[in-house]
């Protein structure tokens, strides 16, 4: 299984945890690696949650008030010029995207495709700092607030 940094500080919060596969809008993929997350059982608030953790938290439903910043599934054609070792792969039965290796023989497609055409992992999603420039990583978080006078991002 899978641990998110924290998680222990949030199970305190949030009571017990059971294990949980992570599927983006329950589309699988092809040759991924089964990603099984540790989560609190309860849905709670994910005000001082970020990254990688919010956004897994968020996708599956256990954040109260938010819901999932990933708005367009990672395509074959999805980050140019970036990520030269991708192998191409189905997801849900009707779309190519791609994996990337790590590890002995494991494959995930954690990469979040950035509206100008840059890509990111999910620990930078959502994490009060605008990793795109164009802000799109930061645009669907209920995480934080934008300060509209300097741009900035601020924990709610």
């Amino acid at each position: 299984s899978y641990c998110l940094k924290g998680l222990e500080s949030l199970a305190y919060v949030a009571g017990n945890c059971s294990e949980m596969e992570f599927t983006y809008q329950n589309y699988e993929i092809l040759g991924r690696t089964e990603l099984i997350l540790n989560v609190p059982e309860t849905v709670f608030e994910c005000n001082y949650v970020y990254g990688e953790m919010y956004v897994y938290l968020a996708c599956i439903g256990q954040c109260a008030d938010s819901f999932c910043p990933l708005k367009n599934l990672l395509r074959n054609d999805s980050c140019p010029g970036q990520f030269p070792s991708r192998i191409y792969t189905l997801a849900g039965n009707d779309s190519l995207s791609f994996l990337l290796p790590y590890g002995n023989n494991n494959y995930h497609n954690n990469i979040f495709p950035c509206e100008n055409g840059r890509c990111i992992p999910y620990e930078k999603v959502c994490n009060l700092a605008d990793d795109c420039g164009d802000s799109s990583d930061e645009s669907n978080c209920t995480n934080h607030f934008e300060c509209k006078i300097n741009m900035e991002y601020i924990p709610q």
